[in-house]
């Protein structure tokens, strides 16, 4: 049996959708700040100069309730045959690195990267991890951003 893409609609819950929405659009006007989501996937990509693409990974992301912890799973690198790729991740509050840096370095084939932590013990805890792909030969490199209070990520 396939998985079923009918949604059932609970109509007595209407009513309290509908005053949620207006109480955003109402702090979006007065100027207040709304509160986003965490970004939960990301994607970047490292490229020749050419523009050909070397690398290519994605993945998902969650931060802890704490947010001294944030989690990378599910993430697939492709790679370009001949061609080889650094990762590295690492999280930060503001321009000060607050983890360890995680990296795989000299990736060549296409494949998976094993689900790890970034965690660490100052108060606050990660505020943006920020994510990079090397061209190993020519040194290029790509990287994004994702910040906690963002919904998604950036180059």
């Amino acid at each position: 049996m396939g998985i079923s893409t009918k949604t059932r609609r609970n109509p007595g819950r209407r009513g309290k959708a509908v005053a949620v929405v207006a109480a955003a659009a109402a702090a979006i006007v007065a100027g207040a700040p709304v509160a986003t989501a965490a970004p939960a996937g990301f994607e970047v990509t490292v490229r020749h100069s050419s523009g050909t693409i070397v690398g290519h990974l994605t993945g998902n992301l969650s931060w802890s309730t704490s947010g001294r912890t944030v989690t990378f799973s599910n993430q697939a690198l492709t790679v370009k045959s001949g061609e080889c790729v650094d990762v590295a991740y690492a999280g930060y509050q503001g321009n000060t690195r607050v983890t360890d840096i995680w990296e795989v370095r000299g990736a060549c084939l296409t494949g998976t990267i094993d689900d790890f932590p970034l965690a660490t013990d100052v108060p606050g805890g990660v505020q943006q991890v920020n994510i990079t792909l090397t061209d190993v030969d020519h040194r290029n490199k790509a990287s994004i951003a994702c910040r906690k209070d963002q919904s998604v990520c950036h180059a």
